[in-house]
């Protein structure tokens, strides 16, 4: 059985707006998104300043407002391995390849019975484009829990999911469930039978969704430079494990920034503040599996 497999590719920096699309067989959608500031933990630069820098930013923090995040999805033929030259290079030209593990799989074919279709590449498309519209709506004046804020952000994941204002509630109850765990939503049913026939998890791809958010950022971790920071935090501390990777200890406050975000728990919990993270777990269909 051929192998399916997504590319997402950050793109070099951009001064008005950018074009986010996603290749899914043979359809395409596409999203504009809303440029960022140069104050955001972003690799944005002005028009003085275009597009990142060759090092991450020591000085990047967690924004009032949710940042786009720049990655684009495209099948291709499956040749690359899972998380190939992730974070590579200079922030904002690093490339990656994921392989539908079994829970999207399995996600893809609960929703397809119920008539959606879903997959982690239009999981991407949906999670820019409701980043595209809060960063709009917060250029208004909006904050993101106004109504205008929700309903933007929910026209925009409608029209980047292929289905209308209306629907788009249903798809998504579908999808992730209306809490923690719900029984009735396709990924949890996924999480829940492939935990009982012992084949795996998709955690490589989210690493690898986080990582390329990370490095869209200004912060380019390969796979095995994230394991060695962790691992070297853990047993040494800050310092160390900042030396181990290249980066100050001022540089991996702002990796630890754009990751994780800033962002409240329980019902103060919002995805789009949750930083790298939040955006990878927003993506991949787990917001409501613990």
């Amino acid at each position: 059985m051929k192998r399916r497999t997504t590319t997402i590719a950050i793109g070099a920096g951009f001064a008005a707006a950018v074009a986010l699309t996603v290749v899914i067989g043979a359809a395409s959608f596409a999203v504009t998104a809303t440029p960022r500031l140069a104050s955001t933990a972003s690799d944005v630069g002005t028009s003085a300043s275009p597009g990142p820098s060759a090092s991450p930013s020591a000085t990047a923090t967690p924004s009032a407002t949710p940042v786009p995040v720049r990655i684009t999805a495209n099948n291709d033929n499956g040749t690359n391995p899972t998380g190939a030259n992730v974070g590579a290079g200079t922030p904002g030209t690093a490339s990656l390849n994921l392989m539908p593990g079994p829970i999207e799989i399995a996600t893809s074919d609960c929703m397809a019975i119920r008539g959606y279709t879903w997959s982690n590449a239009l999981g991407i498309q949906i999670a820019n484009a409701e980043l595209a519209a809060v960063a709009a709506s917060a250029q208004a004046g909006y904050a993101l829990t106004d109504a205008q804020t929700r309903t933007a952000e929910n026209a925009a994941a409608a029209a980047a999911a292929g289905v209308s204002a209306d629907a788009y509630p249903a798809f998504r109850s579908a999808l992730t469930g209306d809490f923690a765990n719900d029984p009735s939503a396709c990924s949890d049913q996924a999480v829940r039978a492939n935990q009982s026939a012992g084949l795996g998890s998709d955690g490589d791809n989210f690493q690898a969704i986080q990582l390329a958010c990370a490095a869209d950022r200004g912060f380019p971790l390969t796979r095995a430079q994230q394991k060695t920071l962790f691992k070297t935090l853990e047993s040494d501390g800050e310092a160390a494990a900042a030396a181990a990777v290249g980066w100050t200890v001022d540089q991996y406050h702002g990796y630890t920034a754009a990751v994780y975000g800033n962002t409240g728990t329980a019902a103060d919990y919002h995805w789009e503040e949750a930083g790298c993270g939040g955006y990878a777990t927003h993506a991949t269909a787990n917001d409501h599996n613990n």
